[in-house]
């Protein structure tokens, strides 16, 4: 069976799904993958996929739909019977499964507090033709049946990760060294970066030795930086750029604590890694990280999205420095329930329903 992944070309959680996926399909003899990237750049970490794996369709702001013939195109060169839609190309998907009597599914990964007019028009044409649709989460699950899907169409999968990779080394801590904090996240108007950057200021962390470090890119890099100058940050906040993922994965082993500021989140790929990786974490009290607190209060704690909480928090895990090797049970959490082998074996029950 060829099946194909539509993903957006910027970095972010889609990508990491739709590439594990791909990953552990080719290695079955069952499973062709490929992944058609789209979007107005293509992510440099992307690039490193071997050529013959993927291909990008180039778009442009506000004028997609230039780009439904290409997209069409492609999927019919590579001979797709499965499409799975991780973006919002779903109409020149429907377009190609009319045309050649082809399967799509439709894999939601946005937050459900900034689900838009995209969003329900996906719901209302889900309906309308049948197609089955991916969840990450109990909310967007609920969601789409406030559009009376049928519940045999809508299909909740928890994100995985490669937590065999996302391993923590074994390294003696030094108590001496400076408190180092990060987030991993793509660089836009969801995720709040700035919020932990005006925290660090407070009077409550100014005098701590703690170092912000950010891995990603986006389109608010400038503002970020500009903010911590203005806030004379300079060598207390680090903007890592892109990160391959052996460099990712060493960039968490350096961390003391995760930090995730957002305004929602499908399921972050980065928490669950981090969580693989034995850190604590500080994140936001919102929909899409709180099901995981709820479930699962060990991980850590959460926050308000404002300056004065999240400060207070930094502050609670920096004096608690001593006693942060307790999180060894949220591996334990992640390999029980949010490995890429289960999600590919949740995916697998999926195409062989609809093929």
């Amino acid at each position: 069976m060829r099946i194909s992944h539509l993903v957006y070309s910027n970095t972010g959680g889609a990508g990491t799904i739709a590439i594990s996926l791909t990953n552990k399909g080719n290695k079955s003899n069952k499973y062709l993958n490929k992944i058609i990237f789209t979007g107005p750049k293509l992510s440099q970490i992307y690039k490193k996929i071997k050529k013959n794996k993927y291909s990008y369709i180039k778009t442009f702001k506000g004028f997609q739909f230039f780009s439904w013939v290409n997209v069409i195109f492609r999927l019919a060169k590579f001979k797709s019977d499965l499409v799975f839609v991780h973006n919002y190309m779903v109409i020149p998907a429907l377009a190609y499964s009319y045309v050649f009597n082809k399967k799509i599914i439709f894999v939601d990964h946005a937050a459900y507090n900034i689900k838009g007019y995209k969003d329900i028009l996906i719901a209302k044409l889900s309906k309308f033709f049948s197609f089955n649709i991916i969840v990450l989460n109990d909310d967007n699950y609920k969601f789409y049946r406030k559009y009376d899907i049928s519940k045999n169409m809508i299909h909740l999968i928890h994100n995985g990760i490669d937590e065999k990779f996302f391993k923590r080394k074994k390294i003696k801590r030094n108590i001496n060294k400076s408190f180092k904090i990060g987030m991993s996240a793509r660089l836009d108007s969801f995720k709040l970066q700035e919020l932990i950057i005006k925290a660090l200021s407070n009077k409550e962390l100014k005098n701590f030795n703690i170092i912000l470090s950010f891995a990603g890119d986006g389109v608010k890099m400038k503002y970020l930086k500009d903010l911590k100058e203005k806030l004379k940050l300079v060598d207390r906040v680090k903007f890592e750029g892109l990160l391959d993922i052996n460099d990712l994965k060493n960039w968490y082993n350096d961390l003391d604590l995760y930090i995730h500021a957002s305004n929602g989140e499908g399921m972050s790929t980065s928490i669950l890694q981090a969580m693989s990786m034995e850190l604590p974490i500080a994140a936001s009290n919102v929909k899409g990280i709180k099901e995981l607190f709820y479930k699962y209060p060990k991980i850590g704690k959460m926050f308000l999205n404002n300056t004065s909480d999240i400060s207070k928090l930094i502050k609670h895990f920096y004096m608690k420095q001593n006693k942060l090797n307790e999180f060894k049970l949220s591996r334990e959490y992640i390999i029980q329930n949010f490995t890429d082998r289960l999600m590919f074996l949740n995916y697998i029950k999926i195409i062989k329903k609809v093929s």
